[in-house]
């Protein structure tokens, strides 16, 4: 069996897919990590009201570390899926140098949102919830507020330059599919001046096989009329499909110039 290359509209459409989803677990993961910093405020605050840590508080911050390495675990996954992303891009297309460097900034932007630092830390509070030590688990508390801020900036940076580099996708793929389209208007106008030359050929034969028939009874008058008229027909059938065909090529030329136009104003934005 015969591997079939993926068009383009196929490979924009699996890249689109793939953005979407990258870009909806950017947006979870920022929100979770802004309910997980009112979470720990209010943990935090609690501790500082109470002599000693008990059970309830035991309880909060072992879901806080819960949500917290679930977070983590999402973000890793999100990284190896932008990664993914990029390495089918590159592998099926041509990528501009502009968005190739964007798409390494983005790399690196993933690999920001969760520090080694931060995961020691969580490493240190699940050690800590064993010895309810109220005074060590609050110091860790608030070096926690600061990475999960700092995780939280992270994660919206990440998120905005990922939907620029999307722009720039949106922008890479109408300059794809003008240049496919370009390739087939060539490829008609061959075929239009081709038949051209068909038909000048087809009149000139024509106009000998007219001299021709005046020596022929009229039987043979009537046939030669008859294929006239047939290759007249078909003559004019091939040219209402070609038309057909350059008004289709007008419409998805007009189509992508408009998207072209609109990807730069957001570029631009």
């Amino acid at each position: 069996m015969l591997f079939k290359a993926p068009t383009i509209d196929e490979m924009n459409a699996a890249t689109d897919k793939n953005n979407s989803e990258i870009k909806k677990d950017l947006e979870d993961g920022a929100k979770k990590a802004k309910d997980l910093q009112k979470e720990i405020n209010d943990l935090s605050k609690k501790l500082t009201e109470k002599k000693q840590m008990g059970y309830e508080e035991k309880k909060k911050l072992e879901d806080i570390l819960k949500k917290q390495n679930e977070l983590k675990n999402k973000i890793e996954e999100s990284k190896q899926e932008n990664q993914l992303n990029n390495q089918q891009q590159q592998e099926n297309q041509q990528m501009d140098e502009s968005l190739l460097e964007k798409q390494k900034q983005l790399e690196q932007l993933f690999e920001n949102i969760m520090t080694p630092e931060m995961k020691k830390l969580f490493d240190e509070l699940n050690k800590l919830l064993d010895k309810l030590d109220k005074n060590q688990v609050q110091e860790k508390l608030e070096q926690l507020k600061l990475s999960n801020k700092d995780m939280e900036k992270e994660l919206d940076r990440t998120l905005e330059a990922f939907k620029q580099m999307e722009v720039e996708q949106k922008l890479q793929q109408a300059i794809d599919k003008l240049e496919d389209l370009k390739n087939k208007e060539d490829a008609l106008k061959k075929e239009t001046e081709g038949n051209k030359d068909t038909k000048e050929n087809q009149d000139s034969k024509d106009k000998k096989d007219d001299t021709k028939s005046d020596n022929k009874d009229s039987k043979n008058d009537n046939k030669d009329s008859k294929d006239k008229t047939d290759s007249k027909d078909k003559k004019e059938a091939d040219s209402k499909t070609l038309e057909k065909k350059q008004d289709e090529l007008n419409k998805q030329f007009e189509d992508l110039k408009r998207l072209k136009r609109n990807a730069r104003k957001k570029c631009s934005s």
